[in-house]
């Protein structure tokens, strides 16, 4: 099933989806693909900052410190 969007584009914005486009890509594709691409950048951000968030944590670094080494204990090498 497909969904139409129906954009206002300011000059700034008309200007750089030419220059997206000036490869052939169609303005469909080049509006897809800046929100897939936001969509990652967003993904990453929420993820670095749970990351941040986990290396703040010292009950978690704590609890991972204890596994590393039992896990040491039990290495075969």
């Amino acid at each position: 099933m497909s969904n139409t969007l129906t954009l206002r584009v300011d000059p700034q914005t008309e200007r750089e989806l030419m220059e997206l486009t000036r490869d052939g890509s169609s303005r469909n594709a080049a509006i897809r693909e800046a929100i897939h691409a936001a969509h990652r950048q967003q993904v990453l951000e929420r993820v670095q900052a749970e990351s941040q968030e986990l290396l703040r944590n010292s009950r978690d670094l704590a609890e991972m410190g204890r596994v590393q080494e039992d896990m040491e204990s039990i290495r075969a090498w």
